[in-house]
C-alpha cells in the first residue's frame, strides 16, 4: 500500500513514489520506498485521469463514491475478474459507469482503454494475480484488502510493483476516522507516554456470504480479511514498528 495517509485523490494524481505495504499478510507496517517516475500527468494537464474497474465484489464502490466529487477522474471501463460478476447494480447507481464498456476479459480493458489507475475488487484469492498483471501493464492499483492471502503472493506483488514503477493502495480507509486521528495525535504529542502495548478488535456479522468464504484457498482467513483492519488501527496510532503480534479469530 502506498503512503496510507494520502487521500485517494492524491494517490490518483501522483506516481512519484513506489511502495507497498506488507499489511496484506498481516504485519501492518509499510514497505520500503523506492524512487520511481516523475508525475506521469505533467504532460497531460488538460486530460482526465483514466480509471478502470476490475471486479464487482468488495469496496470498490467507495472509490466510485469519491470520484463523484472528482471531475478530473473518468471511468473508462468495467471488467469481470471472474465469470458471472454482475455490474448491473453498479451501472444503475453510478452514472460514471452507466455507458462505459464492460469487458469479460480484464486484459482487454487494459489494452483498449489504457487506464492510469485500476481498482481490483473481487474474490480474495484473485486480487494478487490480477494486481500483478495490472502492474505489469503500468497502471496504478487501488485494491480490495488484503493485498494477498499468502506471504509468497505478497512478495510477488511487491516485486511487480517495484519493477513497473507503479503505486499500490489497499482499501483500508478506517485509519482516517476522527477517533483514530485523535488517538494518533495524542500519541504524537506525547500525551500517552511510551506506547508498549496496543489492543484492537474488529468484528463483522457473518450474514449471507458467498460460498467461497468457506474455503481457505479462496478466502484466506478471518485475520487477513477482518483482522487486517485492527492491525491497521494499531499502525495508524503507533509511533514505532511492531516487535511482536498475537491474534485470534472465531466464528462465534
Amino acid at each position: 500500500m502506498t503512503d496510507t495517509k494520502k487521500t485517494k485523490s492524491q494517490m490518483l494524481q501522483s506516481r512519484t513514489k513506489t511502495t507497498v505495504s506488507t499489511s496484506g499478510a498481516g504485519s501492518g507496517r509499510e514497505g520500503e520506498t523506492q524512487d520511481s517516475c516523475t508525475n506521469v500527468y505533467e504532460d497531460r494537464k488538460d486530460s482526465k485521469i483514466r480509471l478502470g474497474i476490475i471486479g464487482s465484489w468488495g469496496h470498490f464502490v467507495h472509490v466510485l463514491d469519491d470520484i463523484e466529487k472528482m471531475p478530473e477522474v473518468e471511468v473508462v471501463g468495467l471488467a469481470r475478474a471472474l465469470p458471472g460478476e454482475d455490474f448491473s447494480g453498479v451501472r444503475a447507481k453510478y452514472s460514471s459507469t452507466a455507458s462505459v464498456p464492460l469487458y469479460d476479459d480484464y486484459r482487454q480493458l487494459l489494452s483498449e482503454q489504457s487506464p492510469d489507475v485500476v481498482t481490483i475488487s473481487t474474490r480474495l484469492d484473485q486480487i494478487t494475480p490480477v494486481a500483478i498483471e495490472v502492474a505489469g501493464a503500468g497502471c496504478n492499483l487501488v485494491c480490495e484488502k488484503p493485498l494477498a492471502i499468502t506471504h509468497a503472493g505478497l512478495g510477488l506483488l511487491w516485486e511487480a510493483v517495484k519493477a513497473n514503477g507503479v503505486e499500490c493502495l489497499a482499501m483500508l480507509n478506517n485509519r482516517v476516522h476522527p477517533l483514530l486521528a485523535a488517538a494518533a495525535k495524542a500519541v504524537g504529542d506525547g500525551l500517552i507516554g511510551k506506547v508498549c502495548l496496543l489492543n484492537a478488535r474488529k468484528s463483522y456479522r457473518f450474514g449471507n456470504r458467498p460460498e467461497w468464504f468457506g474455503r481457505r484457498e479462496t478466502y484466506g482467513g478471518t485475520i487477513p480479511w477482518v483482522g487486517i483492519h485492527a492491525l491497521d488501527f494499531i499502525d495508524a496510532v503507533a509511533d514505532s514498528a511492531f516487535t511482536s503480534v498475537a491474534a485470534m479469530h472465531a466464528n462465534a
